[in-house]
């Protein structure tokens, strides 16, 4: 091949990764925090998955009755195939800079479950073997996401997330649904 398309190929190596920026199960969340840098404390959300129900909390206080579940559901429904509009380089200064300030911050902590040793079954025809129960372990997703103008009338962010090293864009339509109130009053 070609050694100019094959340098082009590299350059735009960022064209061909996944839009989808998270990659999680909603049977693996445990909490999801959702803060507004400068509001106060982030609303901290916890699911139970055998339920489908969340309590929620702010500051310490209790604000389990504020939140609308199926608004919780619908929240966590989007972020699931959420999708980036560009991938960017992790030397892209321009991103870096305005991260420095974010505007606001999702952790998702997710339960995933630390690889089994395999089980040795014992000899006999009627001996039934049982493996233990997994064990588990915390995985934390945390993104960030800042204006790449002035705050309110950007067209977009950029935003990083701590399972990639590269800087993405995120349209207003994303902005938007990371931005809405799961509050029942709303």
């Amino acid at each position: 091949m070609d050694n100019a398309y094959m340098k082009d190929l590299l350059t735009d190596a960022l064209a061909w990764k996944k839009k989808r920026l998270f990659s999680f199960s909603r049977f693996d969340l445990r909490e999801m925090h959702l803060e507004r840098i400068g509001s106060g404390g982030p609303l901290v959300l916890k699911f139970d998955r055998l339920d489908d129900s969340w309590t929620a909390s702010k500051d310490g206080k209790d604000e389990t009755l504020n939140i609308n579940p199926n608004r919780a559901n619908r929240y966590l429904d989007e972020l699931e195939k959420m999708e980036v509009s560009t991938w960017l380089p992790y030397t892209d200064a321009t991103a870096h800079e305005a991260l420095k300030n974010p505007v606001f911050r999702l952790k998702l902590i997710l339960q995933s479950y630390k690889e089994a040793a395999p089980v040795q079954s014992q000899s006999g025809s009627s001996d039934i073997t049982f493996a233990p129960e997994p064990e588990t372990e915390d995985k934390v997703i945390t993104l960030e996401i800042a204006p790449a103008g002035e705050a309110g009338y950007s067209r977009f962010y950029y935003g990083r997330v701590n399972t990639t090293p590269n800087y993405f864009i995120l349209n207003m339509d994303a902005v938007r649904l990371l931005g809405a109130s799961l509050s029942e009053d709303n």
